[in-house]
């Protein structure tokens, strides 16, 4: 008999201390109080070089070595949206302070690779308010992979077809990237002649602790790929990988635990294995589980009813007493707002669309309305919702995860999914909701004799920020768009409602003699909902082009 541990228990990062395995150096090291063997051991974690990806033990040594590196590892640490909750602004700061001193380790003499590398992401990802620059990240990448660095070959080979993708993913393999190693096997099981060299990759991935190696090898071993056929041990391989948080393998294990394959049949532990994929998959997969959940109640109303026998399971293991007060609003409210769509619903009486926004205000669907309302928690497992002035419901919060909340309404259950952004678009009310949106205002800017400063009033502004940036510049109040083009120095990101000034001095060759009399700027806003990035185009007042502009 094969038992799947389902048990997941959200820890702070200070509360999960690695035991050092007994054959790792490395981590004895560490844990001996080595601190450049902790800021390696965050770089070896975080980007999966020799050991899988694990964001709880990176940022674990990175808050024990002072090296750049490893503050940079930190910084990406607290942003990602996996953390709970993440902490974009400091993550920001402590990317600044980095940034320095890892140009300096990177471009001086033959330039340190990691440091190379993270420069890259700098540039890639606008970190530490450098301005994104895909030219310059690729040449940085290109530099670290010709040195010898596998994780900026796998980088390269992430964003190529040619025949270079293949020698980079070699290359990555070699130096022990876990998630090249899997990518490359991928490609090698397409040919049986390679099918040997694949299985090495993947064994080898696999005890290294990917999700992802031990689920092909689960189906390597279910279909005889290169091996002799062995169901038993395939069923172990893809439990292995749903353990470690493989959302493939808890959507198989759903299939088979739903249908008795390799196992006995049973509806309530594979609607488990179903609603803990919901809670645990990217934002990105999620859209594609919710689709297979809706087709399963279409198809098997019997098996369906027997949700709510199944959500009390995943409420043992995903309950908000669980969690802080912080972790609890994130989950709810994500990059700062958050519509939750009901896809199971045993009757009407739980709203189809419920809108959440970190300040307590709200959204609930009566019929075809969106009304507005305001929450707060109520004890460690109630949400109330306020729907008006004179009447008010508490909604009792079952279950909650970043994918999966299930609310008791007036004590019937539903089970509820954010939407993400593609499908927010397709919703006409949602869309042009202004809950929903930043509100950035251009005020009268204020102009030197070499400088113009933009004000602006921004309101509704997310916890993960808004980035501004100057994109245009035309000469007509009436301009649709931009006469020519301008950048940025350096990123404007503003983290708060408020009025703010902002200084921009851009250079003689991009608006000298090109622009008479009066202009407007172009700004490009930049924000996230359900990590993925939104932007809109305000344009400033207009204002008088400072005179040394307009003769140079």
């Amino acid at each position: 008999m094969i038992v799947c541990c389902l048990c997941l228990v959200w820890v702070s990062a200070q509360e999960v201390a690695p035991v050092p395995s007994q054959s790792d150096a490395l981590e004895r090291a560490a844990a001996a109080g080595d601190t450049a063997a902790c800021g390696r051991l965050a770089v070896q974690y975080w980007w999966g070089i020799a050991r899988a990806p694990n964001r709880e033990r990176a940022l674990f040594w990175a808050e024990r070595s002072s090296d750049p590196l490893a503050q940079f590892i930190r910084a990406e640490c607290l942003a990602d949206w996996r953390m709970l909750p993440p902490q974009p602004r400091r993550a920001d700061s402590l990317a600044a302070a980095a940034l320095l001193p890892l140009q300096r380790r990177a471009l001086e003499g033959d330039g340190d690779l990691d440091a190379t590398v993270a420069l890259a992401e700098y540039y890639r990802r606008g970190l530490g308010g450098v301005v994104p620059s895909e030219d310059t990240a690729t040449a940085l990448l290109e530099r670290a992979a010709a040195r010898g660095s596998p994780r900026a070959a796998f980088l390269l080979a992430l964003g190529r077809t040619d025949s270079t993708a293949q020698a980079m993913l070699e290359q990555a393999s070699a130096g022990e990237v876990v998630a090249a190693m899997v990518l490359r096997a991928r490609h090698l099981l397409a040919d049986t002649a390679t099918a040997g060299r694949a299985l090495r990759l993947l064994e080898r991935a696999d005890q290294l602790g990917s999700p992802d190696a031990a689920l092909l090898l689960g189906g390597c071993y279910d279909s005889g790929t290169g091996v002799v056929r062995n169901p038993v041990r395939a069923l172990q391989s893809i439990a292995i990988a749903a353990d470690r948080g493989s959302v493939a393998a808890m959507v198989e294990l759903w299939y088979r635990t739903l249908h008795g394959i390799g196992m006995p049949s049973d509806t309530v532990g594979a609607l488990v294995w179903l609603l803990r994929a919901l809670a645990e998959s990217s934002r990105n997969d999620r859209s594609a589980v919710v689709d297979l959940a809706v087709a399963l109640c279409d198809t098997l109303p019997m098996v369906t009813r027997r949700f709510g026998d199944a959500a009390a399971v995943i409420a043992r293991w995903y309950g908000p007493e669980r969690l802080d007060s912080a972790a609890r609003v994130y989950l709810l409210t994500g990059d700062g707002v958050r519509v939750w769509k009901a896809w199971w619903r045993p009757s009407v009486a739980a709203p189809l669309h419920l809108v959440l926004h970190h300040s307590g205000a709200a959204l609930v669907q009566a019929g075809d309305a969106l009304i507005p309302a305001r929450w707060r928690w109520v004890g460690p497992s109630q949400l109330r919702v306020l729907t008006d002035d004179k009447q008010q419901g508490t909604v009792t919060v079952a279950a909650l995860a970043d994918g999966l909340c299930a609310l008791r309404w007036n004590g019937e259950l539903a089970l509820y999914t954010p939407l993400s952004s593609t499908r927010l678009h397709t919703d006409a009310r949602l869309r042009h909701e202004e809950l929903l949106r930043p509100q950035i205002e251009m005020l009268s800017p204020r102009v030197g004799d070499d400088y113009v400063r933009l004000r602006i009033r921004a309101q509704n502004i997310p916890p993960s920020g808004v980035v501004l940036l100057p994109i245009g510049l035309a000469g007509d109040r009436r301009a649709r768009s931009a006469e020519i083009g301008v950048s940025a120095h350096t990123l404007w990101r503003i983290w708060d409602d408020g009025i703010y000034e902002l200084l921009w001095q851009p250079s003689a060759e991009e608006v000298a003699g090109k622009i008479e009399s009066k202009g407007i700027l172009f700004l490009q806003c930049i924000w996230q909902y359900e990590g993925t990035d939104q932007t809109m185009i305000v344009k400033s007042q207009p204002f008088t082009i400072p005179l040394r502009w307009q003769h140079r």
